[in-house]
């Protein structure tokens, strides 16, 4: 299948089967103010500064993503572009709102930081990243966006490190 056939695919699924997720990304993607608007695949892309990142039906919103973490957000957001396309109408219940009360509500947040738990750990985000491209995901402490390394810390400039390490062994 060609491109432009593929396209035609997506968008008629995606205004068809998966209606209710659309009308409701139109909205957002009209009436947010936003900065940078681009195409990524096939999907519609906003920045935005209203929390974190979020893909209802074609439409992709990015919040403010470490430059480094951009390409594997837009990837993940871009999986649930195509989970809207093979659950249609059940995207909202099977996906959206488990996904939506896994990111914001305060229990899920107290319990992925006291268990190092990934966000990435719910089946939503999972198979979101499988279907983005960004392969499978490990739970726990597994590398995922924003998390440091010891290469980070290390990369660092020598000042930076030194006052991290002050602050460290202060009484």
């Amino acid at each position: 299948m060609d491109s432009g056939s593929a396209k035609i695919i997506y968008y008629f699924l995606q205004w068809t089967f998966g209606l209710p997720q659309n009308l409701i990304g139109l909205l957002f993607y009209l009436f947010t103010r936003s900065g940078e608007k681009y195409r990524y695949r096939n999907a519609a892309v906003k920045s935005w500064r209203f929390g974190g990142s979020m893909g209802l039906g074609m439409f992709i919103f990015m919040g403010e993503v470490p430059p480094r973490d951009k390409d594997y957000v837009l990837r993940h957001e871009y999986g649930h572009t195509v989970q809207s396309i093979i659950l249609g109408p059940l995207f909202l219940p099977v996906i959206g709102l488990p996904s939506l009360l896994w990111a914001s509500l305060p229990v899920f947040r107290r319990y992925r930081a006291s268990k190092k738990v990934s966000y990435y750990a719910l089946y939503t985000e999972k198979w979101a990243n499988r279907l983005g491209g960004n392969g499978p995901q490990k739970t726990g402490n597994a590398m995922r966006p924003g998390k440091k390394t010891r290469s980070d810390k290390k990369s660092r400039p020598a000042e930076i490190r030194e006052d991290n390490e002050d602050k460290k062994n202060r009484p």
